[in-house]
């Protein structure tokens, strides 16, 4: 499982936008937020071969990371860095899902597919609220989803803007 997980981590490196996200919630007002239904809490990240400080490895690991939390995948453990906390979570339960998702952006990355076009006010029909002055348009991008989850002690959901290392 080690191997699955370090290789989902590492094709979605090759992205030039990572999010890490913390919470997803449900949209009531859609029009404020350029027609999505879902709002998600999201963080740039980065994924880089060695682990955060405190460890030292003589191999190079995936490891995702913010500015103060982290989760390293270890040959033996996954370890989690968050709110100064340190935790180890074995491999013998941890799930691994990729999907395609549609994602709004303000301005879509270099390598990502743009799939159509919103407003960032958009009416119930999709066409533009004319009450913004600063009304622009915005790219409906075509990102993928990496979820890996391991019991209630982890739960990490990334969005990367290339999905191409994942296309068979």
């Amino acid at each position: 499982m080690y191997l699955r997980a370090n290789a989902g981590i590492i094709k979605a490196s090759k992205s030039r936008r990572i999010y890490w996200v913390k919470s997803k919630s449900k949209v009531r007002e859609t029009r404020y937020t350029s027609g999505a239904s879902t709002s998600v809490d999201n963080y740039d990240c980065r994924i880089l071969p060695t682990p955060p400080f405190p460890f030292k490895t003589n191999i190079n690991i995936a490891s995702v990371q913010l500015e103060k939390d982290s989760v390293s995948f270890f040959p033996d453990k996954i370890v989690i860095i968050q709110d100064g906390c340190v935790a180890a979570v074995s491999y013998d339960n941890l799930k691994c899902e990729y999907e395609e998702i549609k994602f709004i952006e303000d301005k879509a990355p270099s390598d990502t597919k743009i799939l159509e076009m919103t407003w960032r006010y958009v009416n119930k029909d999709g066409s533009r609220d004319r009450r913004f002055k600063n009304n622009y348009q915005c790219p409906i991008c075509a990102y993928g989803k990496l979820t890996l989850t391991a019991g209630k002690a982890l739960n990490l959901v990334l969005y990367f803007s290339n999905r191409k290392p994942f296309e068979v």
